[in-house]
């Protein structure tokens, strides 16, 4: 994009000069003609690539467009007519801003980057402003616009595009770099940063928390490996993901921890979803070296009362998930009164420091704003 605009800058120069009668009118009308489809080809080619980010070989067909106008210009002469020098320099211009506008934003469909919208109306509005021009040669009765306002109008919106560019490019990377720190790296799922950041204070009534715990995971890496390990977090991750449904934040918040909380749901449909979470991992078919690697979850549910706290809440949920795992794991909770007090007795060493995490995390500072 940055050499199609020099090449522009230098088209535009040729042309001052030869209206100026600086260079020979045959040279410069053909070479500034030229450089227009030129400098639109490259700059097309650079949108590709800077929506798509990847590089598409095939791109570079459209160069050929500058060298065959080139050809025909030499062969017929009609570079020295203004009027269809003009013509189809503004008719190539128009298309491929028209296709400029429509690679922004059909190659930016649901990703949330404002500036694609500007950027786009910037390659439309100077494709109106070319066929605006295009009309002011060929039927000057109707179309009173100036060529030299128009093209003015031109550069103006030259100069948007450049800076919208600029602005998408910026946006994207630091909706990026934000995606990156609030996205577990290893399951893709969203990290304990971000739940604890948009986890309410204080939740309304019937608002469901979860804690997941993956069974048995100490045991996992070191029968199968830490590599196999990290398998069966991803599997798991992906798993839960793909069976939950409704309003929910899921997340990883520690080695084999996770979190769900559930906005608005009554008991029974948020027993549904645990259930369906629980059932969808036991169902993973995770193997090594022939042997089937066990992957099961236990899960504690707490449900929000009217003035409860969001620390009290996810205590709550902890302590259904001791009695989940005192149980024989691999099964459900939903907390109750008669259910506080400690379950480690009856809990294996492999997970009995892990499931008090989210407890101290929910009384850290900082977490739940």
């Amino acid at each position: 994009m940055a050499i199609s605009f020099i090449i522009l800058a230098i088209g535009s120069t040729i042309a001052g000069a030869g209206e100026r009668g600086e260079l020979p009118v045959y040279a410069w009308t053909l070479l500034s003609f030229t450089a227009g489809p030129l400098a639109y080809a490259l700059f097309w080619i650079g949108i590709r690539r800077l929506i798509h980010e990847r590089v598409c070989h095939r791109d570079w067909i459209v160069l050929a467009i500058a060298p065959a106008l080139f050809a025909i210009a030499v062969a017929t002469d009609f570079h020295l007519e203004n009027s269809y020098r003009a013509t189809i320099f503004l008719t190539v211009m128009a298309s491929f801003m028209v296709s400029c506008a429509f690679i922004v934003l059909r190659g930016t469909r649901g990703a949330i980057v404002r500036a694609r919208f500007p950027l786009a109306l910037s390659f439309a509005a100077k494709a109106v402003l070319a066929l605006i021009a295009i009309a002011s040669i060929t039927i000057p009765e109707h179309v009173s616009v100036s060529v030299s306002e128009t093209f003015f109008m031109l550069i103006l919106c030259q100069f948007l595009i450049a800076m919208f560019v600029q602005i998408f490019a910026k946006e994207r990377a630091e909706m990026r770099l934000i995606q990156l720190l609030e996205t577990d790296p290893l399951t893709q799922i969203h990290n304990r940063h971000w739940f604890f950041s948009n986890l309410p204070a204080n939740p309304s009534p019937g608002d469901i928390f979860v804690t997941i715990d993956i069974d048995h995971f100490k045991k996992v890496n070191d029968e199968f490996g830490h590599a196999i390990g990290d398998h069966v977090l991803v599997a798991t991750a992906k798993t839960m993901a793909e069976s939950l449904s409704g309003d929910y934040m899921l997340a990883r918040v520690g080695g084999e921890e996770f979190g769900l909380y559930i906005k608005s749901s009554s008991l029974d449909e948020a027993e549904r979803q645990a259930e369906r979470l629980r059932s969808a991992v036991e169902a993973i078919d995770l193997r090594f070296e022939g042997r089937r690697v066990p992957v099961t979850i236990s899960l504690g549910l707490a449900t929000a009362t009217s003035g409860m706290k969001m620390q009290t809440l996810m205590r709550n949920a902890d302590q259904a998930l001791y009695a989940a795992k005192a149980a024989g794991r691999n099964r459900k909770e939903i907390f109750s009164p008669d259910l506080e007090g400690p379950h480690f007795n009856d809990l294996s060493s492999d997970n009995s420091h892990s499931v008090t995490r989210l407890g101290e995390m929910a009384n850290a500072p900082g977490h739940i704003q």
